[in-house]
């Protein structure tokens, strides 16, 4: 019976993974100087204020978290990764209880808006982790943590999550709702064009209608004229007398 146990002190780690999170997913720190174009890219986004949602089976969860149901639990990373405060909850209970219902809602498929909802909490990224650490083929194998597979349906099936290359076996989904590249470019030049847009849309709409009320009186004077008996004006006629002064 204490063979196994022997075993496992022989590294001096005692089968303790030794590649976590922190390596796998460098790219979320703040300070992280990552190698891919797609790193880069996101790696941009993540700040000293940058929220990310670890979701899925608590021993999968590389930090202390809220029970959400059975068997599937969360807890929020500030700044990106967790660190040594994680030990204690991430988030406050009035919080913590508007992201268990906005969960819920997706489960049970209520809204397919779930990064919106996450997002007024200030959700930037959800990782859903499948084992209680990073699966790599050929180098570490760590026990599985499956999260529920009703919240993986539930998490496809969003609008505004959009799922990345996942990392030692973890989902990872961005927030388009709480991306700063949504509603503006830094520059702010989208939001511009559209309000210009808008403009210009309204000036054609206002040109149509004084067209449009101009033709309805030009109509109803002709109707007039016709019940009266008196002949109708033809731009022929209007020009006739101004001629007529010209000549003369």
């Amino acid at each position: 019976g204490l063979l196994p146990i022997l075993g496992s002190t022989l590294s001096g780690r005692f089968d303790v993974p030794t590649t976590g999170y922190d390596t796998l997913l460098s790219w979320m720190s703040p300070t992280s100087r990552s190698n891919s174009a797609l790193e880069r890219h996101y790696a941009l986004s993540v700040t000293g204020a940058t929220k990310v949602l670890w979701l899925g089976d608590p021993p999968g969860l590389p930090l202390t978290s809220w029970e959400i149901s059975s068997g599937l639990a969360f807890g929020i990373a500030s700044g990106g990764l967790p660190t040594g405060s994680s030990i204690w909850p991430s988030v406050h209970e009035s919080a913590a209880s508007s992201i268990v219902n906005a969960v819920l809602e997706a489960e049970q498929g209520s809204t397919v808006r779930l990064g919106s909802l996450l997002a007024r909490n200030g959700i930037r990224y959800l990782i859903v982790p499948t084992s209680v650490a990073p699966q790599l083929l050929g180098t570490q194998n760590a026990a599985p943590a499956p999260a529920p597979q009703i919240l993986l349906d539930a998490l496809a099936n969003q609008d505004d999550l959009h799922q990345l290359p996942s990392a030692g076996g973890a989902l990872i989904f961005d927030n388009t709702a709480a991306s700063p590249n949504v509603a503006a470019t830094p520059s702010g030049l989208p939001n511009v064009l559209h309000l210009f847009g808008v403009l210009i849309e309204i000036a054609i709409w206002v040109v149509l209608a004084r067209v449009g009320l101009r033709e309805r009186r030009k109509r109803q004077t002709e109707r007039r004229r016709l019940r009266t008996g008196l002949p109708v004006a033809t731009p022929s006629d209007d020009l006739e007398p101004v001629l007529d002064e010209v000549n003369q």
